[in-house]
């Protein structure tokens, strides 16, 4: 069994994760996904997300972004525990691909990365 750094609950419209600000820092790893997912932060304080090859970015309440499949990313820890809304696109009947250039997909403002089938 692998252990996960959040705790999950499943609602309608996707998946609620809460990561401990107390998180064991080699928990959040590097890693990548099979599907695209839509990201919303709901609360927490200081946490950063950084996509590979990218500087990490603050998230605040609000903010929303989209990781696509395939692209490493990561969480580093803050001060206040994270919950996130999060929502697999397969399970809206959608799959993207991986983009040809991370920063051709980059918003300026909040570094919000679209692969080119959800950009669409």
């Amino acid at each position: 069994m692998v252990d996960r750094p959040y705790q999950e609950t499943q609602q309608q419209s996707g998946r609620d994760r809460t990561f401990s600000a107390d998180v064991d820092p080699q928990l959040l790893t590097w890693h990548r996904d099979h599907h695209c997912r839509d990201v919303t932060v709901l609360s927490g304080l200081g946490w950063q997300f950084q996509f590979d090859n990218q500087l990490p970015f603050e998230l605040v309440p609000g903010i929303s972004w989209h990781i696509p499949a395939g692209i490493y990313h990561r969480l580093w820890a803050g001060t206040e525990d994270l919950s996130i809304h999060l929502v697999e696109l397969r399970s809206t009947g959608l799959e993207c691909s991986v983009p040809d250039s991370q920063t051709d997909h980059a918003a300026h403002e909040h570094r919000i990365y679209l692969c080119d089938r959800c950009a669409a």
